[in-house]
C-alpha cells in the first residue's frame, strides 16, 4: 500500500444518483451539464471504463485524482480499476463562475461510510469536466441527529485524539500539519500488536490490506483544512487504527506511516 490507493479506491471516484432535492446557484441547464459529468465518470468507474472515466476530466484533473498522467492512467489494467461502489445522496450548492464552477456532494462510499466533497470543475471546449482540487475541499454536511463527532488533530507525523469512551460514528479532522494528511481506519485482529500490523500494512501488494486488518473507511485533509468522516453505522467493538499513507513530500519514497503515523483505540463493550 503506497501514496493515495487507498484513498484512489473511493474518495475521489464516484458512483451518481438521482439529483432530487439538489440546491444550486447556476442556471439550471449548466447545473444538470455539472451534475451529469459526475454522473458519467460515477458510471465510468462503476464499469471499469477507464477512457469513459478519464473523458470526464481535466489533465489535471486526473493527475490529481490518480496521481498518475492521463496516458499512465489509460494503460492502467482495467481489473485493477473500479468495483467500489459510491452513491451521490445529497447535492449542495452548484456555482458557476464563467468557466470554472463548484458543486458540494455527499457521497455514500460501499455500505460503511459518507463524505462530503467540494467538487471543482473546468468548462473546456463546451464541456464541463472535472479539474483540480476534486479531493482539496470538503463539504462539512449535518451530521444526523444524536450524532456526535470525535475530535481527530492530523499533525506531521501523528493523529492525536482523546480517549474514546463509546462506539464512535462520526469524525471531525484537523490538518494542523504542513503537509497533506490522510485519516484511513482500519479494524484489527488480536493476533498482532500495532507495530507488526503496520510492517504487514507497509508489506502489503493490494490496496486491501493484508489479513488481520479489515479497511472501515478513510478522509483527507489539506494543511489548515477540516474534513468529516460519517459511519452509516457505530463502531463495533473491537481494535482500530487510523493510518496515514501519503507521501512524505520532504522526504522521497516514504510515507508518512513509516514516520509513526498510526494511533491505535478500542471500542468496548457497551455496560449500557
Amino acid at each position: 500500500m503506497r501514496g493515495r490507493t487507498i484513498l484512489s479506491i473511493g474518495i475521489g471516484l464516484f458512483v451518481g444518483a438521482a439529483m432530487a432535492g439538489c440546491t444550486s446557484e447556476a442556471p439550471t441547464v449548466e447545473t444538470e451539464q455539472i451534475h451529469g459529468v459526475v454522473e458519467s465518470v460515477a458510471q465510468a468507474f462503476s464499469i471499469g471504463d477507464i477512457p469513459a472515466y478519464a473523458a470526464g476530466f481535466t489533465d489535471a484533473g486526473l493527475l490529481d485524482d490518480q496521481d498518475v498522467a492521463r496516458a499512465d492512467f489509460l494503460k492502467m489494467d482495467p481489473a485493477e480499476f473500479g468495483g467500489l461502489p459510491v452513491k451521490i445522496t445529497e447535492w449542495g450548492d452548484t456555482v458557476v463562475d464563467g468557466d470554472k464552477a463548484t458543486a458540494e456532494v455527499v457521497m455514500e462510499i460501499g455500505d460503511t461510510w459518507v463524505n462530503g466533497y467540494t467538487l471543482h470543475l473546468l468548462k473546456q471546449d463546451e464541456l464541463w469536466r472535472l479539474d483540480a482540487g476534486v479531493e482539496s475541499d470538503t463539504y462539512s454536511f449535518p451530521l444526523p441527529d444524536g450524532v456526535t463527532p470525535v475530535d481527530v488533530e492530523l499533525i506531521d507525523f501523528a493523529f492525536a485524539f482523546d480517549d474514546i469512551t463509546e462506539a464512535p460514528q462520526a469524525f471531525d479532522l484537523r490538518n494542523n500539519g504542513e503537509q497533506e494528511h490522510e485519516a484511513v481506519l482500519f479494524r484489527l485482529d488480536e493476533a498482532h500488536n500495532a507495530a507488526e500490523l503496520v510492517d504487514l500494512v507497509l508489506s502489503s501488494e493490494g490496496p486491501e490490506g493484508p489479513e488481520g486488518v479489515e479497511f472501515i473507511a478513510a478522509a483527507s485533509a489539506l494543511p489548515g483544512q477540516d474534513a468529516r468522516l460519517l459511519l452509516k453505522q457505530p463502531l463495533l467493538p473491537g481494535e482500530y487504527a487510523f493510518m496515514c499513507f501519503f507521501d512524505d513530500t520532504t522526504d522521497p519514497g516514504h510515507i508518512h506511516l513509516e514516520k509513526g503515523m498510526v494511533k491505535t483505540f478500542t471500542v468496548e463493550e457497551s455496560t449500557s
